[in-house]
């Protein structure tokens, strides 16, 4: 069973910056879900002038750090329903339940971790005068786990040849987002074992194969970025764990996110 708690209004600012709704108003564990609610319509989520990235602080730890782009993606490939935000919407979801399970209660099993939670949200520098708000929906089934979505840059260059990202992450790699435009070839390793290895998306046979890997939990048009759900139990320790590119003038630069989504065993 869930129930639903509202945080206060907080004021989104012109000319960007970062909204912080802190422990305070967000108080209590076992917490499933954030259900954010914005008004201005500049301040829509991923569009240019509007929020750009999404922040979760766990006792003054990040726990979660997306760039709005990659959430969307992430959003469209795993979550159920396959919810679309695009780049107009003013509420949306940020689900710590598992999105894939069968069940609400089984889904519960993985919440927020327990401790003092902050958000922060990251406004470009077109946002307005605005109101945002979060519901909290706390559960009363008990915790088996955690997710974690997690992006950082990769400081890859365009036009280069066998560049390398090198990390690691705890528990369970179930997923990836990564943009395709530029990309002429990528091996994806974690702990030895490769995950995905194929030609760019630039190439229409590549394009075929991704077609046909990831239709089945995707009923959407494929974009940039992309997310790819990864079926097997792959674990990211530091010993052969990298994603190598090789990547063409088409590629953004090294401002370019890898976002891990992992699952976590609580301890």
């Amino acid at each position: 069973m869930r129930i639903r708690d509202f945080s206060p209004n907080f004021a989104t600012p012109a000319g960007g910056g970062v909204v912080i709704v802190p422990y305070q108003a967000l108080r209590g564990n076992n917490i499933a879900n954030f259900s954010v609610n914005m008004t201005g319509a500049a301040n829509a989520l991923g569009a240019a002038t509007g929020l750009t990235r999404i922040r979760v602080l766990v006792n003054g730890n990040v726990f979660w750090d997306v760039s709005a782009a990659h959430f969307i993606a992430w959003t469209e490939r795993m979550t159920e329903g396959r919810r679309v935000y695009g780049i107009t919407s003013l509420g949306f979801n940020i689900p710590f339940y598992d999105t894939m399970a069968p069940t609400v209660d089984e889904g519960d099993q993985f919440q927020l971790p327990a401790g003092n939670v902050e958000l922060q949200f990251v406004f470009a520098a077109g946002s307005v005068v605005g109101n945002l708000n979060v519901a909290i929906d706390r559960t009363n089934v008990t915790a088996i786990g955690s997710h974690r979505l997690y992006g950082s840059a990769m400081n890859i260059p365009a036009s280069t040849v066998n560049a390398s990202y090198l990390f690691s992450a705890a528990g369970i790699v179930r997923g990836v987002v990564m943009n395709r435009a530029g990309v002429i070839q990528r091996l994806l390793q974690l702990g030895g074992i490769e995950a995905i290895k194929d030609t760019g998306p630039s190439f229409t046979p590549a394009l075929d194969q991704i077609i046909l890997r990831d239709a089945l939990y995707s009923p959407q048009i494929l974009t940039d970025p992309l997310t790819h759900y990864l079926g097997e139990q792959y674990q990211a320790p530091a010993t052969g764990t990298f994603l190598r590119l090789d990547t063409a003038a088409g590629w953004a630069g090294v401002g370019n996110e890898l976002t891990l989504y992992t699952q976590i065993p609580t301890a």
